[in-house]
């Protein structure tokens, strides 16, 4: 995506996705939390004790924010790099 290309497993954006599918996954399962039986606790602040599942779901938010934004962030400084290789001045500068 926007010409990234993981290194590694361990890559950072790699690493993001993993997790967040993983935490996400639990949230998926079927009876794993009180959500499903009452919508409402959805709305729960995260501080509250026993709200696991809004916190796993602001975990899961987390990691997407950053696995969407990694690749973002090398895209532009490939960009600013490309750009500043290709002002008007260089081809002149390196006839002197």
């Amino acid at each position: 995506m926007y010409g990234y290309e993981a290194k590694d497993l361990n890559d950072p954006c790699v690493k993001a996705a993993d997790d967040s599918n993983l935490i996400g996954a639990t949230l998926l399962l079927p009876g794993n939390n009180f959500i499903d039986v009452m919508p409402i606790l959805a709305k729960v602040p995260a501080w509250v004790p026993g709200a696991k599942s809004v916190r796993a779901a602001a975990e899961v938010k987390k990691l997407t924010e950053k696995m969407k934004t990694i690749p973002m962030q090398q895209l532009e400084k490939k960009m600013v790099s490309k750009f500043r290789d290709r002002h008007l001045i260089s081809p002149m500068t390196s006839l002197y």
